[in-house]
C-alpha cells in the first residue's frame, strides 16, 4: 500500500508542477497575445504610431490645439506649450513634455492620452509619443519627451478645437 500511495503522491506532484508551469506560461504569453489580438482586430493600439499614408491635407483648414496634463502619483508633467493656434491639418507638429519623478524611489509608469471632444481622437494622429511605452524614471529624474502629431483634414468641420490631455499612471508591480 505504501508503494501505491507514494506513486499517487509523485503523480499528483507532477500534475501540480505541470499545471503551475502551464499557468506561468499562459500569464507570460498574455501580453503579446493581447497586442496581437488588438492588431488583428483593429482595436485601439496605443503602442504603435499612426499610419500617416491616408491623411487628408487641407492647407486652409486650421484648428486650435490645447495641451493639458494630469499626474497621478509622484510625477509632474507639463507641455512646452499649452496652446497652439492655427494648427494646419496635414502638417507635422512637435511638442516637448517635461516629466519629473518627484519621489525618492524609482518608478515605472505610462501616460494615457485622452481627447476632447472624444471623437476628435480618430483624426488626431500621433507619430511619436512617450505614451507608446512605459517609462522608468529614477528618483528626481527629469526627462523631456516628444509628441509628434498630424491632424487629419477629414476631421468633421464642427470640431475647431481639440484638447489633448495626458494622465500619467504608475504601473503597479513594475520595478
Amino acid at each position: 500500500m505504501n508503494i501505491t500511495l507514494s506513486k499517487f503522491n509523485a503523480l499528483a506532484a507532477a500534475k501540480l508542477t505541470l499545471m503551475a508551469v502551464m499557468m506561468f506560461g499562459f500569464g507570460y504569453a498574455m501580453v503579446p497575445l493581447y497586442y496581437k489580438i488588438c492588431q488583428v482586430t483593429g482595436i485601439k493600439n496605443l503602442l504603435n504610431p499612426a499610419d500617416t499614408d491616408d491623411i487628408a491635407v487641407d492647407p486652409n483648414r486650421r484648428l486650435r490645439v490645447e495641451l493639458d496634463t494630469n499626474a497621478r502619483g509622484l510625477v509632474s508633467m507639463s507641455p512646452s506649450v499649452r496652446l497652439m493656434d492655427s494648427v494646419e491639418s496635414g502638417q507635422t507638429y512637435s511638442v516637448i513634455y517635461t516629466l519629473k519623478n518627484l519621489s525618492n524611489r524609482r518608478l515605472v509608469g505610462q501616460a494615457i492620452p485622452s481627447y476632447a471632444p472624444a471623437r476628435a481622437g480618430a483624426w488626431f494622429k500621433k507619430i511619436q509619443c512617450f505614451c507608446f511605452d512605459q517609462l522608468t524614471m529614477e528618483p528626481d529624474e527629469v526627462r523631456e519627451a516628444p509628441v509628434v502629431f498630424i491632424i487629419d483634414a477629414a476631421m468633421p468641420e464642427d470640431i475647431n478645437t481639440v484638447a489633448l490631455s495626458y494622465t500619467f499612471f504608475e504601473v503597479e508591480g513594475a520595478q
